[in-house]
């Protein structure tokens, strides 16, 4: 299973943090009703590139936040790919390594 080639800390880390990231993304979202100041899209993308971006996709579903704004959705999908190709390079690197032997 690939599961076994990847890093025995990332599958906790990203719940932390998409858990973090899904709390983040509703306070953005009540603050955004209330009319008060918000967390700055440069924060959350940090949080969705940290891993938070599977919690990210569960907020944008559960509070329908951010889910309209094309310059935002844009930088989204970018973290989301960032975060595939870095898992996968994860998972691969073992294998990369031990082809040289």
């Amino acid at each position: 299973m690939w599961l076994t080639l990847l890093p025995f800390w990332l599958v906790p880390t990203y719940t932390v943090m998409s858990v973090f990231t899904f709390i983040v993304y509703g306070i953005d979202k009540y603050k955004a009703k209330k009319d008060k100041v918000r967390v700055p899209e440069s924060t959350l993308h940090i949080y969705d590139v940290l891993g938070g971006w599977l919690g990210a996709v569960f907020a944008q579903a559960f509070f329908r936040h951010k889910t309209l704004k094309q310059p935002f959705r844009k930088w989204f999908l970018l973290t989301i790919s960032v975060n595939i190709l870095c898992v996968a390079m994860l998972a691969l690197l073992p294998v990369l390594t031990n082809l040289n032997r």
